[in-house]
C-alpha cells in the first residue's frame, strides 16, 4: 500500500497529528478568503518533529489564490531548514465560521507542489 494510502495510526508521526490540525485550525482564521468565502490553514511537519510551519490561502480579487499548503511550504523553504518535510494537514471553513469541520483534500496543484 502507497505511503499516503497507509493507515495514520501506523505513522511515526501519528501523535504529531493533533498539533498539526490545531495550528492549521488557530492560523485559518488569518485567511483572506474574501471571495470564496472560504478561509484554509496548513501547517507542515519536519522531521525533527519540533518545528511546524505554516500557511493560510490568499485570495486577489481576480479570483487568483495563493493556496494554503503553498503558503505553508513557502514558510518552510524560506526558514532555511534543510530537515525534509513529513506531513502536511490542511484545515477549511466557511468564513465567520468558528467550529470543528474536517481535514481538507490538498488540490492537484498542491499535490505536486508538495511532491
Amino acid at each position: 500500500m502507497p505511503a499516503s494510502l497507509r493507515p495514520l495510526d501506523d505513522s511515526p508521526y501519528a501523535r504529531h497529528i493533533p498539533a498539526l490540525i490545531s495550528a492549521a485550525r488557530d492560523v485559518r482564521g488569518r485567511a483572506w478568503g474574501k471571495y470564496s468565502g472560504f478561509r484554509v490553514g496548513a501547517a507542515i511537519l519536519t522531521h525533527d518533529s519540533d518545528a511546524i510551519y505554516t500557511g493560510v490561502n490568499v485570495e486577489g480579487i481576480d479570483y487568483a489564490a495563493i493556496h494554503a499548503e503553498a503558503a505553508a511550504i513557502a514558510s518552510y523553504v524560506g526558514s532555511g531548514t534543510t530537515l525534509a518535510p513529513v506531513m502536511i494537514v490542511a484545515v477549511g471553513a466557511p468564513n465567520g465560521f468558528g467550529g470543528d469541520v474536517p481535514i481538507i483534500e490538498t488540490c492537484g496543484g498542491c499535490r505536486q507542489r508538495i511532491f
